[in-house]
């Protein structure tokens, strides 16, 4: 029973340092294989936190955030995320996600791996240690907004 309860704690230590903490109050993003200003990767994501824009109604304002799971969904996701990562560049300051925006939280179990932020105009993904930022054509806006299930929004 000590060994059991040895090893647990062990793996619950050892994920919470690889979650680390972030540099100037963001979110703890794990760490991954990527190098510091490198996009983090995500090869090994198990399910993505949509987040829509909040949307204002008689009843107040809201936003109904769902959770991806299906593997394919996630492979099509994590697809269209690394597929342009020549175009990343690296941006300070993108710590505070602008409102109305379509957010997407990378995961692999409980721990953050990225968010990738629809910014209007652009698109950044932050992880850990880093904040990148690239344009978004309206026909890739239209694209993601599909493969998240929102193909009537955006």
């Amino acid at each position: 029973m000590r060994t059991i309860l040895l090893v647990a704690l062990a793996a619950a230590l050892g994920g919470a340092l690889a979650c680390g903490s972030s540099d100037e109050g963001g979110p703890a993003y794990l760490q991954t294989r990527a190098a510091t200003g490198k996009p983090p990767m995500l090869d090994s994501v198990t399910h993505i936190q949509v987040i829509p824009p909040p949307v204002k109604t008689d009843a107040g304002v809201h936003a109904d955030p769902r959770t991806v799971t299906d593997p394919d969904s996630i492979a099509a996701i994590v697809s269209f995320v690394t597929r342009r990562s020549s175009a990343w560049k690296a941006k300070r300051g993108l710590r505070e996600t602008p409102r109305g925006s379509l957010i997407l939280d990378f995961y692999t179990g409980p721990a953050l791996v990225a968010t990738v932020v629809d910014r209007g105009r652009d698109i950044s993904l932050q992880g850990y240690k880093v904040g990148l930022i690239q344009k978004l054509p309206r026909q890739e806006k239209a694209t993601l907004a599909a493969l998240v299930g929102m193909p009537g929004e955006r």
